[in-house]
């Protein structure tokens, strides 16, 4: 009987090994598979893996099957186990690579805020009350607009009595502050520019209704062998919170060019009050206020100022920056100067930052030695140390975390494909980049600005010599 019952155990045993190494066999054929697909491999290295696989899998099913002592089949049998787990743990790691990057790659819904402004003292309490009166409509020259004024029409439940479209700022702001106008209606994009250009003014008002509108925005696809041809690609940071989609101003404009044969990249920091022609309006704006407009028409007017051409962008926003920087475990920034914001204190020289403290760095500029030019220095230092910290082996172990941290959290027109060509780059040649900088001067002045009508905002007024310096270190990083 107990003869019986040890063959029957030693035939579950074989059963279970066989069952395992069927498994196993599958898993690695699905694993080198893709391996292939990805093409992220030198032929020899895709040889030598395929290679290793089955011998290592063949030799470890052996040792679990033929061997007599339990302690080695007993070790056996747990690597074979692990050998499942390795390739099932890559590929999920893959696929959610492949879903986050055609998730921020496809369409996008824009979303834009309007806010209906009262007088604080005015006995309108709700935008039903604006039945039979007058307001006036700031016009921001937005795709939007025409779907904000019918969200408000429908709002109101009936008609307004009269609608009339201010092109300036400081003229609309007046026009609700003389009682000309019962209510004014002005997009949430611009609340910077009220809150610190006319903060006398907004404070005379109160919201009493937000009016949402969306539209979706495709993202345009571009094609570039990035193993082999010179490339630019532009970081734009938009000043909000959560929402990826939240139009809104971008407060972060930095060239990424990349020259994967003589293993260099520039960095280009471009002011965001920097006095630029937008592309498709024809007249001039802060860069910043680009933005407002999408992506495409910040990427079209850099293109137009340096005389270059874009492959790709990445739109992420504040708490991109957070989740990202969190995720791969916090990067070491080197900072020219020392100073305190928002609860954090730098030191000259090398700091360890998270998050927040990353953002509060990248943000800070009024009490930087050149403002706006520091903070855009300050900014590239930790787009370096992200740099840096990605492209080293360790950020394997924190993989899935930081692909989590990113979803919904940036917009890009980078392919998958274009994602492996640099993984194989990278893996193939093990490449230590060097990081150099060449960044847009100017000088302070003001003038009108194309968003806000014929209203003169603070704006920085471009260096010829300095634009021409930055076209001079693109084109010899490109070429």
């Amino acid at each position: 009987m107990a003869k019986k019952k040890k063959e029957n155990n030693k035939k579950g045993y074989k059963r279970a090994v066989l069952l395992f190494f069927f498994i196993t066999l599958v898993s690695l054929f699905i694993f080198v598979y893709k391996i292939y697909k990805m093409d992220i491999l030198k032929k020899e290295y895709f040889m030598i893996l395929c290679i290793t696989c089955v011998v290592v899998a063949l030799v470890i099913f052996l040792l679990a099957l033929k061997s007599k002592k339990g302690f080695t089949r007993f070790i056996a049998f747990f690597i074979l186990i692990v050998l499942n787990i390795i390739p099932i743990y890559f590929l999920y790691n893959i696929n959610l690579t492949e879903s986050l990057i055609t998730s921020a790659s496809n369409a996008i819904t824009k979303r834009e805020i309007y806010n209906v402004y009262v007088l604080k003292e005015s006995p309108i309490r709700k935008v039903s009350d604006l039945k039979d009166k007058k307001i006036g409509i700031f016009n921001n020259n937005s795709k939007t607009l025409i779907k904000a004024v019918a969200g408000l029409k429908k709002e109101v439940k009936g008609a307004l009595k009269k609608e009339t479209y201010y092109d300036e700022i400081d003229t609309i702001l007046n026009s609700g502050i003389s009682k000309e106008e019962d209510a004014i209606f002005i997009t949430s994009t611009l609340e910077n520019i009220l809150n610190e250009q006319y903060y006398e003014m907004i404070q005379k008002y109160k919201v009493i209704k937000t009016i949402e509108v969306s539209e979706v925005e495709k993202v345009k696809k571009t094609t570039t062998d990035i193993t082999k041809d010179s490339f630019v690609m532009y970081i734009s940071g938009i000043d909000t919170y959560g929402n990826i989609g939240t139009v809104s101003r971008s407060d972060v404009n930095i060239l990424i060019a990349v020259n994967p044969k003589t293993n260099k990249i520039l960095l280009v920091n471009t002011p965001r009050d920097y006095y630029v022609k937008l592309h498709s309006k024809g007249a001039y704006d802060k860069l910043t206020h680009a933005g407002i407009y999408g992506i495409e028409e910040s990427v079209n007017t850099l293109e137009d100022l340096y005389d270059i051409k874009i492959a790709y962008y990445i739109k992420v926003n504040f708490s991109s920056l957070i989740k990202l920087i969190d995720a791969i475990g916090g990067v070491e920034v080197d900072s020219k100067y020392a100073f305190s914001y928002d609860g954090y204190t730098f030191r000259k020289g090398k700091n360890k930052l998270y998050g927040k403290a990353a953002l509060a760095f990248s943000r800070f500029r009024k009490g930087l030695p050149e403002g706006d030019i520091s903070r855009g220095e300050n900014q590239e230092a930790v787009i370096k140390a992200i740099i840096d910290k990605i492209t080293s082996p360790s950020i394997i172990t924190n993989y899935s975390s930081i692909i989590g941290s990113l979803e919904k959290s940036f917009v890009t027109n980078i392919s998958t494909e274009d994602i492996y060509k640099l993984a194989k780059y990278q893996m193939n040649n093990t490449v230590n980049w060097e990081v150099t900088n060449a960044n847009a001067l100017g000088y302070d002045s003001f003038d009108v600005t194309y968003s806000t009508g014929r209203t003169k905002l603070y704006v920085m007024k471009q260096n010829d010599s300095s634009i021409l310096s930055v076209k001079t270190s693109l084109k010899s990083l490109l070429e």
